[in-house]
């Protein structure tokens, strides 16, 4: 054990009145939640982009990332089509 554990243990009993460790670990809050979050929860019943709700967001007061964003709309249930009324081939058409 070093000498130095031994003054930070005592500078933390004079402090915090114990010298039991503090907590570690656990995520930090979701950033969409509150009204924000119910927002985007109406707004993604209609079409669009997650480039767009990151905008939208943003003109709503919220500065949040792409992958906020995609998090968040990945966890309600939401994947990404990319040809939803198409069929899958041009053979299909025919």
């Amino acid at each position: 054990m070093a000498p130095s554990s031994v003054v930070k243990w005592s500078q933390r009993q004079r402090v915090t009145g114990s010298c039991a460790p503090a907590g570690t670990g656990g995520h930090p809050p979701r950033k969409i939640a509150g009204a924000h979050e119910v927002w985007v929860l109406e707004r993604i019943k209609t079409p669009f982009t997650l480039r767009g709700l990151v905008r939208e967001l943003a003109e709503r007061g919220l500065r949040v990332d792409y992958r906020t964003v995609w998090s968040f709309v990945h966890r309600t249930g939401y994947s990404f089509k990319k040809r939803p009324n198409l069929p899958k081939n041009r053979t299909s058409r025919m």
